[in-house]
């Protein structure tokens, strides 16, 4: 009943989810009402959000949808909600995450008295990492598994009570 007469083209889904022909507005009310009518207990759906939250943090851009349901389904929560979780890391925060990730991972790596580990020139450049990549991208993992330890459950009671309060708001107006 609700399917496309004529499927579309593999490119245009692509497109569709960088940048929705609808526009961003419409796109984030749509995952908002089908994150609130998705069936499931609350821990599953917040569950979810945080679990894609907190796999933003980590550098390995590309593959944080591929994360965020793997870890998902470990966690058995949602993994829609984990998909629509990592939209927090977007084209504007990464700069502020990586720099987050690097220091946190620079300073636990010094502290553990492996300074060779991490790149420490004042200002970092593409000859600079050409040179030593691991020096970079090290601290950025092992800082960004540590801010997703902190992300996952700090987003969760965040987010636990608004969006059950929005879930029982919704389910009044639809049977009540």
């Amino acid at each position: 009943m609700f399917v496309r007469s004529a499927k579309r083209h593999i490119i245009r889904e692509l497109r569709e989810a960088v940048w929705p022909s609808m526009g961003w507005k419409r796109a984030m009310m749509y995952y908002k009402h089908r994150l609130l009518r998705t069936p499931g207990s609350t821990y599953k759906i917040v569950g979810g959000l945080a679990v894609g939250m907190a796999v933003s943090f980590l550098p390995l851009l590309g593959t944080h949808w591929i994360e965020a349901i793997v870890f998902g389904w470990m966690l058995r929560v949602n993994k829609f909600a984990a998909w629509v979780g990592t939209g927090i890391g977007n084209p504007l925060t990464f700069p502020l995450m990586f720099w987050a990730d690097y220091k946190i991972g620079a300073y636990i790596f010094g502290v553990r008295g492996m300074n060779d580990m991490v790149m420490q020139p004042e200002q970092i450049t593409w000859h600079h990492f050409a040179e030593n990549p691991m020096g970079l991208f090290l601290p950025m993992l092992l800082g960004g598994a540590v801010i997703a330890l902190v992300v996952w459950p700090l987003a969760y009671m965040l987010l636990y009570f608004p969006i059950r309060a929005m879930r029982r708001g919704y389910r009044d107006y639809r049977h009540g």
